[in-house]
């Protein structure tokens, strides 16, 4: 755990410094950039200016004494001013200057007596020096040339304090940063730890484990995925233990006679009569197993969406009285009366026709059997707007309101002290509930106590006239 803190707490840091180290390396690159050049044309302006006043007053009063005092005013400054003939040869200059230079500046004015360029970049002994020149005239005589030069020493010493100044709130940004960083990837990783224990809980099965929400953020919305996929496992847990329960109770009745009773036949002075007797329960609860075995096979193959359907156009009249036909003799063994109304001309429905036998009989089957020998089970048809609707009512015991929101749960008996020896599975309604569902259409139930119940089926319908 504490690795996988170390691990995210570091990344984001990383990340963070370095966006942050990248965006002051860009702002003060470009800082620099704009910083050097706007002094470098300030310079070269003033130098320019300057050359210009010098010129502007050597062409009022050009002589000895006014020459002295422009060199004089520069003097004290950091600029070198040098005065020059029409020709090129030096008059005067206000420093005493490398030789270097002044054969530079010498051969710049002489070269370019027709003042093309005012403005001239060199760089002596690794030092830069701009230089500025304007010309001397009088009217249309040019009495000579005025030329104002400076070193770049100074700009360079600024630019470096420059530098360090933006090195220093650089570094300063980064240690406020990283502080500020650290603080937000607590804050973020927090989070994203509780994820990580509570899925390290679901994995040990640990399934009652929540995180707390708090926000609306993405984070918010990982651990209410989280929650709810909890949730999920502890339904998922609780419900498949219950369901192996019920299996396994539904299994060891049938087990128990099949045991029992065949242990009985063995006896080789049983009698023919009892030995018979013995072989019908044996018959009856094989075919109990064989029932609770292929009704649990359908749910398996329900719940991995693996069940084929293989719908067909079936005339829903002949496909009923079919059912009725086979269930008839079943439920006058059980004192029921079974009743078909159909008073529709020819009705067609896409079905399955295999699953939707599967489901009228679980359905007429269950109504027989709560029926409790007494009364009728009657199945009708009507058309509803774009729907098919089909009945099946009794007039047995019927069901509270209870039991009616369970009654589609698997293994859920109404009548508790209902006996399973005669008794279903308690997988049928959850079975047709599903069949249904996947023919398209849907299920409801309503349900009187003691006045009878009524299962209404509701299907998409396609009319047509009967071919030859």
């Amino acid at each position: 755990m504490f690795d996988t803190v170390h691990r995210i707490t570091t990344k984001w840091l990383l990340a963070i410094l370095g966006i942050m180290i990248l965006g002051l390396t860009l702002l003060g690159t470009v800082s620099y950039w704009v910083i050097t050049n706007h002094y470098q044309s300030y310079a070269e302006i003033t130098l320019g200016n300057q050359a210009s006043s010098f010129a502007e007053i050597l062409k009022v009063d050009f002589d000895p004494k006014t020459l002295k005092h422009v060199a004089a005013m520069e003097t004290k400054s950091s600029s070198t001013v040098f005065v020059f003939s029409p020709e090129g040869d030096l008059f005067i200059s206000s420093k005493s200057t490398k030789p270097q230079l002044l054969e530079v500046v010498q051969n710049w004015v002489r070269q370019d007596l027709n003042q093309k360029s005012i403005q001239k970049k060199v760089a002596l002994d690794g030092i830069q020096i701009i230089l500025a020149k304007s010309p001397i005239e009088r009217g249309k005589n040019r009495l000579g040339t005025v030329v104002v030069g400076t070193e770049l020493t100074w700009l360079e010493n600024a630019l470096q304090s420059l530098q360090a100044m933006l090195i220093l709130a650089g570094l300063g940004a980064l240690l406020v940063a990283s502080g500020l960083g650290l603080l937000l990837s607590r804050s973020v990783v927090r989070p994203i730890l509780d994820v990580v224990k509570t899925i390290g809980q679901l994995a040990k099965g640990n399934y009652q484990v929540r995180i707390l929400v708090e926000g609306k953020d993405e984070l918010a919305l990982l651990n209410q995925q989280v929650n709810q996929l909890a949730e999920s496992l502890s339904y998922y847990q609780s419900s498949r233990r219950e369901f192996l329960s019920h299996v396994a109770h539904e299994l060891r009745t049938p087990i128990t006679y099949l045991k029992g009773y065949a242990t009985l036949l063995q006896n080789p002075e049983i009698e023919l009569n009892r030995a018979q007797k013995l072989t019908s329960i044996i018959r009856e609860q094989s075919d109990r197993l064989d029932r609770l075995v292929n009704d649990l096979m359908t749910l398996s193959r329900v719940d991995e969406g693996q069940l084929e359907l293989k719908k067909e156009q079936v005339e829903l009249g002949e496909l009923l009285q079919k059912i009725c036909d086979e269930m008839r003799i079943q439920a006058g063994e059980w004192g029921v009366k079974l009743v078909l109304n159909i008073h529709q001309p020819p009705l067609y429905l896409s079905l399955d026709p295999q699953r939707f036998y599967q489901i009228m009989m679980n359905l007429i089957d269950n109504a027989v059997r709560y029926s409790h020998g007494k009364g009728t089970v009657t199945i009708s048809v009507q058309k509803k707007s774009n729907e098919m609707m089909i009945q099946v009512r009794d007039e047995g015991i019927g069901m509270s309101e209870k039991e009616l929101n369970r009654v589609w749960e698997r293994f859920y008996r109404v009548e508790k002290s209902r006996s399973r020896h005669t008794g279903g599975s308690g997988l049928g309604l959850s079975i047709v509930k599903h069949l249904v569902g996947l023919q398209g259409g849907r299920i409801d139930v309503k349900s009187i106590p003691n006045r009878g119940t009524t299962f209404l089926l509701y299907f998409p319908h396609h009319q047509r006239a009967r071919s030859e």
